[in-house]
Protein backbone atom coordinates (compact mmCIF):
# COMPACT_ATOMS: atom_id res chain seq x y z
CA UNK A 1 0.00 0.00 0.00
CA UNK A 2 2.84 2.38 0.83
CA UNK A 3 4.63 1.48 -2.41
CA UNK A 4 1.41 2.16 -4.33
CA UNK A 5 1.21 5.56 -2.67
CA UNK A 6 4.87 6.41 -3.30
CA UNK A 7 5.42 4.91 -6.76
CA UNK A 8 1.98 5.28 -8.29
CA UNK A 9 0.67 8.31 -6.45
CA UNK A 10 -2.45 6.39 -5.44
CA UNK A 11 -4.66 8.35 -3.09
CA UNK A 12 -5.70 6.49 0.00
CA UNK A 13 -9.07 7.28 1.48
CA UNK A 14 -9.65 6.85 5.20
CA UNK A 15 -11.78 3.77 4.37
CA UNK A 16 -8.92 2.22 2.35
CA UNK A 17 -6.45 2.86 5.18
CA UNK A 18 -8.90 1.42 7.71
CA UNK A 19 -9.52 -1.76 5.69
CA UNK A 20 -5.79 -2.24 5.08
CA UNK A 21 -5.16 -1.84 8.81
CA UNK A 22 -7.89 -4.39 9.64
CA UNK A 23 -6.43 -6.84 7.10
CA UNK A 24 -2.87 -6.43 8.40
CA UNK A 25 -4.10 -6.85 11.97
CA UNK A 26 -5.82 -10.06 10.88
CA UNK A 27 -2.63 -11.37 9.30
CA UNK A 28 -0.61 -10.61 12.43
CA UNK A 29 -3.24 -12.32 14.60
CA UNK A 30 -3.20 -15.38 12.30
CA UNK A 31 0.57 -15.65 12.02
CA UNK A 32 1.78 -14.59 15.46
CA UNK A 33 3.37 -17.38 17.45
CA UNK A 34 4.26 -16.47 21.02
CA UNK A 35 6.89 -19.24 21.06
CA UNK A 36 8.88 -17.40 18.39
CA UNK A 37 8.61 -13.99 20.05
CA UNK A 38 10.95 -11.11 19.33
CA UNK A 39 13.25 -10.28 17.65
CA UNK A 40 11.77 -11.40 14.40
CA UNK A 41 13.02 -12.40 11.88
CA UNK A 42 15.73 -14.40 13.56
CA UNK A 43 16.54 -17.33 11.26
CA UNK A 44 17.37 -17.91 7.60
CA UNK A 45 13.87 -19.18 6.81
CA UNK A 46 12.33 -16.03 8.33
CA UNK A 47 14.65 -13.78 6.34
CA UNK A 48 13.94 -15.64 3.10
CA UNK A 49 10.18 -15.44 3.74
CA UNK A 50 10.38 -11.72 4.50
CA UNK A 51 12.51 -11.09 1.41
CA UNK A 52 10.08 -13.06 -0.76
CA UNK A 53 7.16 -11.10 0.65
CA UNK A 54 8.82 -7.76 -0.07
CA UNK A 55 9.79 -8.88 -3.58
CA UNK A 56 6.21 -10.04 -4.22
CA UNK A 57 4.89 -6.65 -3.07
CA UNK A 58 7.32 -4.81 -5.33
CA UNK A 59 6.34 -7.10 -8.21
CA UNK A 60 2.64 -6.35 -7.70
CA UNK A 61 3.16 -2.59 -7.62
CA UNK A 62 5.44 -2.70 -10.67
CA UNK A 63 2.84 -4.78 -12.54
CA UNK A 64 0.46 -1.86 -12.08
CA UNK A 65 3.05 0.84 -12.78
CA UNK A 66 4.17 -0.85 -16.00
CA UNK A 67 0.64 -1.14 -17.36
CA UNK A 68 1.79 -0.50 -20.93
CA UNK A 69 4.23 -3.45 -20.85
CA UNK A 70 2.75 -6.66 -22.26
CA UNK A 71 1.64 -9.41 -19.91
CA UNK A 72 4.04 -11.83 -21.64
CA UNK A 73 7.05 -9.66 -20.83
CA UNK A 74 5.94 -9.31 -17.20
CA UNK A 75 5.50 -13.08 -16.87
CA UNK A 76 8.90 -13.73 -18.44
CA UNK A 77 10.65 -11.29 -16.12
CA UNK A 78 8.96 -12.79 -13.05
CA UNK A 79 9.84 -16.34 -14.06
CA UNK A 80 13.46 -15.56 -14.91
CA UNK A 81 13.75 -13.66 -11.63
CA UNK A 82 12.46 -16.68 -9.72
CA UNK A 83 14.76 -19.09 -11.57
CA UNK A 84 17.86 -16.93 -11.08
CA UNK A 85 17.06 -16.31 -7.41
CA UNK A 86 16.44 -20.02 -6.78
CA UNK A 87 19.73 -20.97 -8.45
CA UNK A 88 21.65 -18.37 -6.43
CA UNK A 89 20.11 -19.52 -3.13
CA UNK A 90 20.81 -23.18 -3.95
CA UNK A 91 24.42 -22.37 -4.83
CA UNK A 92 24.83 -20.23 -1.71
CA UNK A 93 23.40 -22.95 0.53
CA UNK A 94 25.30 -25.63 -1.41
CA UNK A 95 22.13 -27.71 -1.35
CA UNK A 96 22.18 -30.96 -3.31
CA UNK A 97 19.41 -31.76 -5.77
CA UNK A 98 17.04 -34.04 -3.86
CA UNK A 99 16.85 -37.68 -4.85
CA UNK A 100 13.19 -38.17 -5.69
CA UNK A 101 11.34 -40.45 -8.05
CA UNK A 102 10.31 -39.62 -11.59
CA UNK A 103 6.72 -39.61 -10.32
CA UNK A 104 7.54 -36.74 -7.93
CA UNK A 105 9.42 -34.77 -10.63
CA UNK A 106 6.50 -35.26 -13.03
CA UNK A 107 3.99 -34.16 -10.41
CA UNK A 108 6.09 -31.10 -9.59
CA UNK A 109 6.36 -30.23 -13.28
CA UNK A 110 2.58 -30.48 -13.82
CA UNK A 111 1.84 -28.53 -10.64
CA UNK A 112 4.29 -25.88 -11.78
CA UNK A 113 2.88 -25.53 -15.25
CA UNK A 114 -0.79 -25.94 -14.46
CA UNK A 115 -0.91 -24.29 -11.06
CA UNK A 116 1.93 -21.84 -10.66
CA UNK A 117 1.94 -20.52 -14.24
CA UNK A 118 -1.83 -20.06 -14.15
CA UNK A 119 -1.55 -18.30 -10.80
CA UNK A 120 1.22 -16.02 -12.05
CA UNK A 121 -0.77 -15.01 -15.13
CA UNK A 122 -3.88 -14.36 -13.03
CA UNK A 123 -2.00 -12.35 -10.41
CA UNK A 124 -0.10 -10.21 -12.91
CA UNK A 125 -3.26 -9.56 -14.90
CA UNK A 126 -5.34 -8.80 -11.81
CA UNK A 127 -2.92 -6.57 -9.92
CA UNK A 128 -2.25 -4.62 -13.08
CA UNK A 129 -5.93 -3.66 -13.25
CA UNK A 130 -6.76 -2.64 -9.67
CA UNK A 131 -5.49 -0.20 -7.06
CA UNK A 132 -2.68 -1.54 -4.87
CA UNK A 133 -4.63 -1.12 -1.63
CA UNK A 134 -7.37 -3.41 -2.97
CA UNK A 135 -5.02 -6.06 -4.33
CA UNK A 136 -3.04 -6.07 -1.07
CA UNK A 137 -6.16 -6.88 0.95
CA UNK A 138 -7.17 -9.56 -1.56
CA UNK A 139 -3.66 -11.08 -1.39
CA UNK A 140 -3.96 -11.43 2.39
CA UNK A 141 -7.00 -13.62 1.73
CA UNK A 142 -4.41 -16.23 0.73
CA UNK A 143 -3.70 -16.75 4.44
CA UNK A 144 -7.32 -17.66 5.05
CA UNK A 145 -7.34 -20.14 2.16
CA UNK A 146 -4.03 -21.69 3.28
CA UNK A 147 -5.32 -22.15 6.84
CA UNK A 148 -8.60 -23.66 5.64
CA UNK A 149 -6.76 -25.97 3.21
CA UNK A 150 -4.41 -27.16 5.97
CA UNK A 151 -7.40 -27.80 8.22
CA UNK A 152 -9.38 -29.59 5.51
CA UNK A 153 -6.59 -31.57 3.83
CA UNK A 154 -4.49 -32.51 6.86
CA UNK A 155 -5.00 -33.28 10.50
CA UNK A 156 -4.31 -29.69 11.59
CA UNK A 157 -6.84 -27.91 13.72
CA UNK A 158 -7.83 -24.26 13.45
CA UNK A 159 -7.20 -22.28 16.61
CA UNK A 160 -9.40 -19.43 17.77
CA UNK A 161 -6.48 -17.16 16.89
CA UNK A 162 -6.58 -18.33 13.26
CA UNK A 163 -10.37 -18.00 13.07
CA UNK A 164 -10.19 -14.47 14.51
CA UNK A 165 -7.37 -13.38 12.20
CA UNK A 166 -9.09 -14.91 9.18
CA UNK A 167 -12.32 -13.17 10.15
CA UNK A 168 -10.55 -9.81 10.25
CA UNK A 169 -9.07 -10.42 6.79
CA UNK A 170 -12.51 -11.37 5.43
CA UNK A 171 -14.02 -8.28 7.06
CA UNK A 172 -11.39 -6.11 5.37
CA UNK A 173 -11.99 -7.74 1.97
CA UNK A 174 -15.73 -7.17 2.38
CA UNK A 175 -15.08 -3.58 3.45
CA UNK A 176 -12.96 -2.85 0.39
CA UNK A 177 -15.61 -4.37 -1.91
CA UNK A 178 -18.44 -2.51 -0.15
CA UNK A 179 -16.56 0.79 -0.16
CA UNK A 180 -16.00 0.58 -3.91
CA UNK A 181 -19.52 -0.60 -4.78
Amino acid sequence: VLLGRWWLGERLSSAAIAMFTVAMTGSVVMLWDHDIGWPWPHGMADWLALTASIAFSINNVLARKLGSVSLGVKIGVVWWGVVITAILVLLWQQAPIPAVSLYVWTGAWFLGWLGIVTMTIAVLYGVGKMPVYRSSVIMLFELVIAALAAWWLTDETMSIQEWLGGGLILLAAYGVAKYEA
